[in-house]
């Protein structure tokens, strides 16, 4: 069975269909559609996809690989910056808040 790029690289940044909705502004729905291959994004959608991801749109088509990236992140804390916007810190990083 052939694995769906969307769900692969959703899963692969350990984020919910309900993060990935809110930081694109699309519906949820729309996003299990896509997964369970029942639809597919339109081009302003793959555009967003494309930079969310930081993935060519050939790899959303189908035409290249979905990059691998290290599924290991013990150590490792994520936060949300802003839309669309996230920072990994590694343990001894600083972070300022900003009052």
């Amino acid at each position: 069975m052939e694995t769906n790029v969307f769900l692969e690289l959703r899963k692969q940044r350990g984020i919910t269909q309900q993060v990935l909705a809110r930081e694109l502004g699309i519906n949820q729905a729309a996003i299990s559609q896509w997964e369970r291959g029942r639809t597919s994004p339109d081009k302003k959608v793959l555009a967003k996809l494309s930079d969310y991801y930081q993935v060519s749109a050939d790899v959303l088509l189908g035409r290249a690989d979905v990059p691998q990236y290290p599924v290991d992140l013990k150590g490792y804390a994520v936060i949300h910056v802003g839309p669309n916007t996230h920072v990994r810190l590694t343990e001894g990083d600083i972070v300022l808040k900003k009052k």
